[in-house]
């Protein structure tokens, strides 16, 4: 009797909760299925019990398995290219997302539904606040290149890791460490104490409250992530682009020994000396801002709010709820409706007058977003990676090794490895025949960690 009560118990729980997954799963889709029945933009491959996770599954299958799913969303976009905006229901893997690849309907989201920034966090990301610490940043940019050079002669390595140890260093120095100059952390306190004195008038002495304590702590962890995912990874694709454009590589040349010498040596004291000489180089900026648009280091979501809605292209108001909404820099950053000529390498959109057809709609250049809730720490990044390059493009050269990471990758391959490749093939290796495609880490860093080799730019060939 125990165990025919045991069973029955254990059959009652079973079919219990499979009666309520199931209820879960339909009241899920029902709302999805409201909105299909109103006419919002999504893929006609819908299932009540799949929902959209075949049809992602289908463009999935076309990228390499490390690729970042964002490319086979920016695949699926071009469906949709007449709203710029679609729907998809991938639950319980993720929630229903609306991904936006317009400008007009993400600064719509963007830029107008949201809450305003807080005034102390402003105040520490200043452009003055950071053209104050671009010493600081220099001297991490000339541990970096000396990094670098001991890799001269030395094989393959990989610039990600570098570029990540870069990227920690400045963001620690530029947060935590003052030393001569002020951190952000202690901008922070000050603009809070100011604020609260100017609120309350003067607080008691060395005392903080713990909402602050709070709200500062999870800032600072959020300013050494983000602070340090990101700028790595641009990093290594500014360089990555800098090896396919060699034109535009002596274009930055001649920009840098115009402004900063022909002694590359000079360059780190003249911008500790005189940090606004980065403004200066135009072309430099240019070229940092169209590696991002063909490489945006990331995208944003935001949460779908009951009665909001957007208008898509065609003019019609789109509901936003039951969903949230993914802004999809990739698919935006390369729409052919407002860039031109969108999946070429050109620079020099970033330096034409208005008017031009290569002049960019500013509203859809966003590898930082825009609005109130822009990174507030894109002035740094800015100035990081203009230093970078000031400091080691003239005589430094770097380019990719695949080539060899693959051969090396083959000859260290198993028994059953081989096997598995006789039968089923080699798998994908590019996205659109890039093979430093980027990959879901955190950021978008590249593949195996861009596997590279570096050289003087007066030698004649790399060492591998």
């Amino acid at each position: 009797m125990a165990w025919l009560t045991l069973f029955s118990t254990a059959g009652v729980l079973l079919g219990t909760s499979l009666a309520y997954l199931v209820y879960i799963l339909y009241d899920y889709r029902r709302k999805i299925n409201e909105l299909r029945q109103q006419g919002v933009p999504m893929p006609k491959e819908w299932s009540w019990v799949t929902g959209h996770l075949l049809v992602l599954q289908k463009y999935i299958d076309k990228i390499p398995p490390s690729a970042a799913v964002a490319f086979a969303m920016r695949d699926l976009s071009q469906e949709f290219a007449d709203t710029e905006i679609f729907l998809m229901d991938v639950w319980p893997v993720y929630p229903a997302l609306f991904t936006l690849f317009g400008p007009e309907t993400i600064t719509e989201v963007c830029n107008k539904h949201n809450l305003p920034k807080t005034t102390v966090a402003d105040s520490c990301f200043s452009t003055g606040a950071m053209l104050n610490n671009v010493p600081h940043v220099v001297d991490s940019a000339l541990v970096f290149r000396e990094k670098l050079v001991e890799n001269i002669g030395k094989g393959m390595f990989s610039l990600d890791e570098l570029t990540t140890n870069l990227a920690m260093e400045v963001i620690l120095k530029v947060t935590l460490k003052p030393k001569e100059i002020k951190s952000v952390t202690s901008l922070a306190l000050e603009a809070y104490l100011e604020e609260r004195q100017t609120k309350e008038g003067a607080p008691s002495k060395d005392v903080l409250d713990e909402r602050f304590v709070t709200y500062a702590t999870s800032q600072i962890r959020l300013f050494l992530f983000a602070g340090t995912d990101t700028s790595s990874s641009m990093m290594v694709y500014i360089y990555h682009m800098l090896a396919k454009n060699p034109d535009w590589l002596r274009q930055l040349r001649n920009e840098h020994d115009e402004i900063f010498g022909r002694d590359p040596a000079e360059a780190a004291s003249l911008l500790k000396e005189t940090p606004s000489l980065l403004n200066s180089c135009k072309l430099t900026l240019a070229f940092i801002k169209e590696t991002l648009r063909l490489y945006a280091p990331a995208g944003t979501m935001r949460a779908g709010i009951p009665g909001m809605t957007v208008t898509d292209l065609q003019g019609i108001e789109q509901p936003i709820q039951y969903a949230g909404v993914n802004v999809l820099h990739q698919a935006l950053h390369i729409n052919p409706r407002v860039w031109t000529r969108p999946t070429e390498f050109l620079p020099e959109r970033f330096l034409v007058a208005p008017g031009h057809e290569l002049y960019p709609d500013p509203t859809a250049f966003r590898p930082f977003e825009q609005g109130p809730r822009n990174c507030i720490g894109q002035t740094l990044v800015w100035n990081e990676l203009r230093i970078v390059i000031i400091l080691t493009c003239r005589d430094l050269e770097i380019r990719d090794a695949y080539d060899d990471f693959d051969a090396m990758k083959e000859h260290q391959m198993s028994a059953w490895g081989r096997w598995k490749t006789s039968l089923f093939g080699q798998p994908i290796k590019t996205v659109h025949g890039d093979r430093a495609y980027q990959t879901d880490s955190g950021g978008l860093h590249p593949v195996d960690g861009y596997p590279c080799y570096v050289k003087w730019t007066s030698d004649d060939s790399f060492v591998s």
